[in-house]
């Protein structure tokens, strides 16, 4: 995407717990670098003094750090991990360096991917000064022992290269935290205080590469932390395409708006806490009382939730009772004329004119307010996906994102042991992908919700073959581009809720039963707008296909309703699910005739799920249940293994349902 996200992300620790610094440093040396050492250390003859068992105690520092670095190649930048220690020679000065690695300070995967942070260990006069550096470009770089133990100091860090400092952008954070009145000063009486650090970043903009930090609380040294209210709404998946669909529908624009700083700006806080000024702040026998929730803390997010919440009533905006991260204004008349959803500090907003002026604006005026976007601006970005204009269409996808994804490797040597187990690296490695991948296709592709999904339960026995069958996943979203298209769908009173619902039973690995659904708002000539779909286990034990079905429409009617309060929430200004007509889809003639018919199942459990649909229809929270054939039912794809998903892609390409789903 071509927003100017974070490319990569680094912990530069400046502890305030300085009592503590000379001996930590030793102990994370020992312990962290267990794994990542380059197998030449230990091949090329070393004293086995040089590896963590049966050290011998009495051998000196010196004679380790000979032995370790003795007959060793440069290591391998892809293998570097937290933890570990090298040694270089300094380009400028000449003299040899140690350092330790805290982390990365580019993406793995990214053009950034040879910088990392370092922290000193030698020479003394460096110690503890903090650097990111691109390691392919350091002389003479070497792994050192896990276990040298090297002179302590306590010599104040320092940043020595000018092109990585984060000086300047730590003055500009204590800047934000006294304009915002973030702390209040007090003598250091032997107040009970929470620790801070440093999170550095770097990030990439059309201006170039800039240097970002941020100041953070240890919140989890804080007393009684776990008595603290921290749940903070964000809005769903499905209450954002929602408000697309409505924006798209209502013919207003798209917009979005990012805060910056938006934990400084939050609520004031009730409760008492000190926290250790860092030394940049250059605070003697001082310490702060903070005033409000600061990153770190675990109410932070809560506290600027409510101080958003507290702004937006002020102008007589209501709090949705379905998603209460989702906001909508009213006009005199009592209509709604402006909605506004909520990601922790970003914002996606649309409405009239006068909805910006009266709302919109006591935002900019209340906060510091960072980049704002225009879909008249072509394609932008909002919390990890791509929203573009074309013609009276909204767009979203995600094709900068997937096309970022990396195949796992797998040496050749494994390819033919389908079934050997993962090593703890690859099921690490494997882990992680599962997420990118489940991500994806809850946000933008439901064409592969049901490999993810089968995908991640399969993730504790784990082997060779399951790491063939993420990458044919990786491959799948690669090479296909899917658009989802939020389009006007004519009058109003045309628009309805279609519920695609289905399952399959028994069809997973241990003999579990998946279902599934697919649900679009639908308008005049079947055009439509993509809501929700979900692929997931069906917890209870079905015995039969009809119990499967039924358990997968309860699910379905469930989102449905849910669908449906909140559209008419926003559109109407009041949640009446009754308002919009739900028509259910399936491709089970026997749930059919069980709804229709008077006539009881012989499984008795079944009744109880039958019985409920059969009175929402007669409450008219649900219109109709219909049949209709498997090749028109576009859930299929969402509940078993290998099932095309060539009707699914082409509805969503379209943007139109066919006939078959639509006759009465």
């Amino acid at each position: 995407m071509p927003v100017h996200e974070n490319k990569f992300v680094n912990y530069c620790d400046s502890d305030t717990d300085n009592e503590n610094d000379s001996d930590s440093n030793v102990e994370t040396i020992e312990n962290g670098n267990n794994e990542g050492q380059d197998e030449n250390v230990n091949n090329e003859g070393q004293d086995e003094n040089v590896n963590n068992e049966g050290q011998d105690e009495n051998v000196n520092n010196e004679e380790q750090v000979e032995h370790a670095i003795a007959g060793t190649e440069r290591p391998k930048l892809a293998d570097m991990k937290t933890g570990q220690t090298v040694k270089y020679k300094n380009a400028e000065s000449g003299e040899q360096c140690v350092a330790k690695v805290t982390g990365r300070a580019g993406k793995a995967t990214g053009s950034n991917k040879n910088w990392f942070n370092l922290q000193y260990l030698e020479p003394i006069t460096l110690k503890g000064a903090e650097i990111s550096v691109d390691m392919s470009k350091l002389k003479e770089l070497e792994n050192v022992a896990t276990e040298v133990e090297l002179p302590s100091s306590d010599d104040d860090s320092v940043m020595i290269f000018e092109d990585v400092s984060f000086r300047e952008a730590k003055l500009k954070e204590l800047n934000s935290w006294k304009n915002n009145s973030v702390y209040e000063e007090c003598t250091d009486t032997g107040q009970k205080c929470i620790s801070t650090r440093w999170i550095c970043s770097l990030k990439d903009t059309s201006e170039g590469t800039i240097h970002k930090a941020r100041l953070v609380a240890r919140g989890f040294e804080e007393f009684n932390r776990d008595d603290i209210p921290k749940d903070s709404p964000t809005c769903g998946t499905d209450s954002l395409r929602l408000v697309l669909a409505i924006l798209a529908q209502r013919s207003w624009k798209t917009r979005t708006m990012d805060i910056k700083t938006a934990f400084l700006q939050g609520a004031e806080i009730e409760r008492k806490i000190y926290v250790k000024p860092p030394m940049e702040a250059q605070c003697k026998d001082i310490i702060w009382k903070l005033r409000k929730c600061v990153y770190g803390l675990s109410d932070a997010s809560l506290s600027w939730y409510n101080r958003v919440k507290e702004v937006l009533e002020q102008c007589k905006v209501s709090v949705s009772k379905v998603d209460p991260a989702v906001f909508f204004w009213k006009n005199n008349k009592g209509s709604v004329e402006g909605v506004l959803t909520c990601h922790v500090d970003d914002f996606l907003w649309g409405g009239s004119k006068e909805f910006e002026e009266k709302v919109i604006n006591s935002i900019r005026s209340t906060f510091c307010v960072g980049k704002e976007e225009l879909e008249e601006n072509g394609s932008f970005p909002y919390v990890g996906i791509e929203l573009s204009k074309h013609e009276n269409d909204l767009h979203l996808r995600q094709n900068t994102y997937q096309n970022s994804l990396k195949f796992i490797p797998i040496e050749k040597s494994r390819m033919g042991v389908k079934e050997e187990l993962l090593t703890k690296e690859e099921r690490e490695l494997l882990q992680s992908k599962i997420g990118q991948i489940l991500w994806i296709a809850r946000q933008s592709r439901p064409d592969v919700i049901f490999d993810a999904s089968n995908l991640a339960s399969s993730l504790k026995k784990a082997n060779v073959q399951t790491l063939n069958e993420a990458n044919k996943i990786i491959k799948n979203l690669k090479s296909e581009t899917v658009t989802l298209k939020f389009r006007k769908l004519g009058n109003d009173n045309a628009i309805r809720l279609v519920v695609f619902s289905d399952s399959s039973l028994g069809n997973l690995s241990d003999g579990g039963t998946q279902g599934g659904h697919f649900i679009v708002l639908v308008g005049e000539n079947g055009i439509f707008s993509p809501i929700t779909w979900q692929s997931k286990r069906i917890r209870r034990v079905a015995r039969s296909t009809l119990a499967a079905e039924t358990l997968a429409m309860a699910d379905a009617i469930d989102s449905g309703i849910f669908i449906a309060s909140l559209y008419t929430e926003l559109m109407y200004g009041k949640a009446d699910p009754t308002q919009l007509p739900i028509t259910c889809l399936t491709d089970c003639h026997s749930l059919w005739d069980a709804i229709k018919s008077t006539k009881q199942v012989s499984e008795k459990r079944l009744r109880l799920e039958i019985s409920s649909i059969r009175e929402l229809i007669q409450m008219h929270q649900i219109v109709s249940v219909k049949w209709i054939e498997t090749k028109h039912q576009l859930a299929d794809c969402l509940t078993k293994k290998g099932a095309s998903c060539h009707n699914l892609l082409r509805a969503l390409q379209d943007g139109v349902l066919g006939n078959r789903c639509l006759d009465e």
